[in-house]
């Protein structure tokens, strides 16, 4: 579905909208709780609380901000980090790194994303890894990656197309 036709729905509050919108983004959501989370029984529930969140708010979402998939992605690392704010210090739900999907292939939060993350861009891997899921600023990408900041933001976009291309959304 184009975004074009997602905004005039979402604008719409058309009464099929919240199983489209499931079906567009539940798989990828997902897979980004289940780095952080490693429960699927706890992942599920804060799948489900993302959902009904970005249900209720949707009268926050603001095209000219961003892509609905990008409101959605914020959405769910609110609902990651005041889970993992309450579980226990010994950090045995979170995962270390968006790379570390590559490494263990017998994990349940790795299956079905390996594919994709194999298939970026190894630069489009690291900017993700440091952005979403390092929590990283964008001087630090950028100090890190040794990117000059006025670029950051196309990288970044183009290593979410590239994310977005693999998973045809």
């Amino acid at each position: 579905m184009k975004q074009e036709n997602l905004v005039e729905l979402i604008y719409n509050k058309d009464e099929n909208l919240f199983t489209v919108l499931y079906d567009l983004y539940a798989k990828s959501l997902f897979g980004i709780i289940t780095s952080q989370v490693k429960e699927n029984e706890k992942a599920e529930k804060i799948l489900t609380e993302v959902f009904t969140d970005a249900w209720n708010s949707l009268d926050s979402y603001v095209e000219s901000k961003g892509r609905f998939y990008s409101w959605l992605v914020e959405i769910t690392h609110v609902h990651i980090y005041d889970y993992l704010k309450m579980v226990d210090k010994d950090g045995s739900n979170k995962s270390n790194s968006f790379i570390d999907l590559l490494k263990d292939e017998n994990t349940p939060e790795t299956i079905g994303i390996q594919e994709y993350v194999r298939k970026l861009k190894p630069k489009s891997i690291k900017i993700i890894d440091l952005l979403f899921f390092k929590g990283c600023t964008v001087s630090e990408v950028c100090e890190k990656l040794e990117i000059n900041p006025d670029t950051l933001p196309l990288e970044n976009k183009a290593s979410i197309t590239e994310v977005r291309n693999l998973l045809e959304v």
